[in-house]
Parts: structure tokens; C-alpha cells; sequence
């Protein structure tokens, strides 16, 4: 395997094995704010040891070659992280999206229990004027509903790493030529 792949690969095994492995002590929370840290900083990871190890087997190299060469376990990384997340909010942890669900629809209906609110919503959308409180519901949930979904989960997480791995590649690649790989910078030129 070539070792942009194989870095890409090895960066997303380890944080999919440790989200299983929280999941599998009980501690699948509702805050999701530790992993996506530790997702940036693996994608990171990925990009810049995978460029790391690719630039010290060339001999020469151009921008254009270090960002495509830092995309490339950058992209794996990013597309292998997202498939999991599929999986795990779509087959393990189920109940994760029910749970932020259930608190959506509660939030709902304790709006269009204030009927101030529920007016304010009909004036505002004239196509629910002569909708009922579970009409209004029903619509209301669709949004949620679709948001809390492992296809748009997966959708939104591999959206958001796909721009975090390029500018990544971008920032590491010009690092890497300015500071750490700076004899082949200067001999370039």
C-alpha cells in the first residue's frame, strides 16, 4: 500500500476503533465536541506525517506536487472517516439520533404549545394558516428529521473534512517548504 494511503487509512482506523471503544465502555454521550477535536486532529495528522514521509523519499518536488501528495492521505483519511460515521450513527449507536430527535420534537412542541408562537409561525408561513397544532407538528419535525440522519451525518462530515484536508494540505505543504525541507526549497530556486 503506498504510504499516503496507508497513513490516510491508519489515522481513520484509530478513530473510528476509538469511538467503538468509548462507545463500548458506556460513554456515548450526547456531546459530540471531544471527537470532532480528535477527528481534526487526526485528518491533521494524516496530512502532515503523510507528507512528512513521502517528501523525504523524493528528490524533488514542486507546491503542486506537496499538495497533491498531502491530499492524498488527507482524502483517504476523510473518506474512510465518513463511511464510519455512516455505520456507527446508521447501525451502532442508533439511539444517539433518537435521542437528539426526541429532544427536538419536545422543543417543538413546547413551542406550539404557546399560542403567541404558533400564530407568529402561521403569519410568518401564510401556507400554514389553516394548519392544526399536529399539522403544524408534523411539518415542523421534517427538518429534523432529515438532520439527524446517518446519510446527512456522513454527508456533512465528509463536506466539512474534504475543506479542512485541503486547506490543511495547502498550509502544511507551504510549511514544509519554507521551514522543514528548506535545503530543496533553496536549491529550487
Amino acid at each position: 500500500m503506498k504510504t499516503g494511503l496507508f497513513i490516510g487509512t491508519f489515522s481513520s482506523l484509530l478513530w473510528f476503533c476509538t469511538k467503538l471503544a468509548f462507545y463500548g465502555l458506556g460513554y456515548s454521550s450526547d456531546s459530540v465536541n471531544g471527537f470532532v477535536f480528535l477527528n481534526m486532529f487526526l485528518a491533521t495528522f494524516a496530512v502532515a506525517f503523510g507528507l512528512y514521509l513521502i517528501k523525504k523519499k523524493a528528490l524533488e518536488s514542486n507546491i503542486l506536487t506537496d499538495i497533491k501528495n498531502a491530499m492524498i492521505p488527507g482524502v483517504t483519511y476523510a473518506v474512510l472517516t465518513s463511511i464510519f460515521i455512516f455505520l456507527y450513527y446508521g447501525k451502532i449507536d442508533k439511539s444517539y439520533n433518537e435521542r437528539q430527535l426526541s429532544k427536538t420534537y419536545t422543543q417543538i412542541d413546547k413551542i406550539l404549545s404557546d399560542s403567541v408562537q404558533v400564530k407568529k409561525i402561521k403569519t410568518d408561513n401564510p401556507q400554514f394558516k389553516a394548519y392544526s397544532k399536529d399539522q403544524l407538528f408534523s411539518e415542523m419535525k421534517k427538518s429534523p428529521e432529515m438532520f439527524f440522519s446517518a446519510e446527512f451525518t456522513m454527508t456533512l462530515s465528509l463536506l466539512a473534512l474534504m475543506v479542512y484536508v485541503t486547506l490543511n494540505s495547502v498550509l502544511i505543504s507551504v510549511v514544509y517548504r519554507r521551514f522543514i525541507f528548506r535545503n530543496n526549497f533553496i536549491e529550487e530556486k
